[in-house]
């Protein structure tokens, strides 16, 4: 019975897990910060559930870390990063990000 509980937990994790990773896609580089923290949030959920040394986590590692990244250039100072300004860049890297979380939920989730 014990079992049965801890099955039926980790699949409600990986269901939660796979409605955050539903994100749409920003329209304007206003929302596309908030989509970015929608984007590792969801990719933070999804790799709870997934054992350490399964491929997909390592592909979700590696998108949460190109997501944390984009937001970090965008709230930060663009004189430091010497590259194009991250106002003129972030709404497509937001949507770039989104549509990598897509295809990854795709995988995690079917």
């Amino acid at each position: 019975m014990t079992l049965l509980a801890g099955c039926g937990g980790s699949s409600d994790g990986r269901a939660k897990a796979c409605s955050a990773l539903d994100v749409r896609t920003a329209a304007t580089a206003e929302a596309a910060s908030r989509v970015l923290r929608q984007v590792v949030d969801a990719q933070r959920a999804a790799l709870e559930t997934l054992d350490a040394d399964d491929p997909l986590a390592a592909r979700f590692r590696g998108a949460k870390t190109r997501a944390e990244q984009a937001l970090a250039a965008f709230t930060g100072d663009p004189l430091r990063s010497r590259t194009m300004s991250p106002t003129a860049t972030i709404l497509p890297t937001a949507r770039r990000l989104v549509a990598e979380t897509r295809s990854l939920r795709t995988q995690f989730c079917d």
